[in-house]
């Protein structure tokens, strides 16, 4: 399987961050950017090696920053799960302070989430 190239992950991006009521920029709704995490990312903390991804998002200005690991090119269904899980972030916790301590349960209650909302999408055809 080819790598994901990054255009095609900001298509998807865009897509569940309408489908989630995330919104669009010029609607009053999020502005969410998808990149590949540079060194510089991990160095600053905001991915871990481990990690396919993570977000960081501005309350004030409802912008989000979505980093992937570019380890994970070649897994598109892993990028997809990683994309749905870090819009779940901002979903639920967009209108609070970025919290700094981590939550197993509550990670593993995203991952279950973003897993079962994308078996519904694939299960639609045409709702993808």
């Amino acid at each position: 399987m080819p790598a994901a190239s990054i255009a095609s992950l900001r298509r998807f991006t865009e897509a569940w961050a309408l489908r989630l009521g995330l919104g669009t920029p010029d609607a009053g709704g999020w502005g969410i950017s998808v990149t590949w995490a540079t060194k510089a990312d991990a160095a600053n903390g905001l991915i871990s090696d481990e990690d396919a991804g993570s977000c960081v998002w501005m309350i004030e200005h409802r912008e989000a920053n979505i980093y992937l690991n570019k380890r994970y090119a070649a897994d598109l269904a892993e990028l997809h799960l990683t994309i749905i899980h870090e819009l779940l972030h901002i979903r639920l916790e967009g209108h609070l302070p970025r919290a700094k301590r981590y939550d197993p349960h509550y990670e593993h209650a995203i991952n279950y989430l973003s897993g079962a909302l994308r078996a519904l999408a694939e299960s639609n055809p045409g709702d993808k």
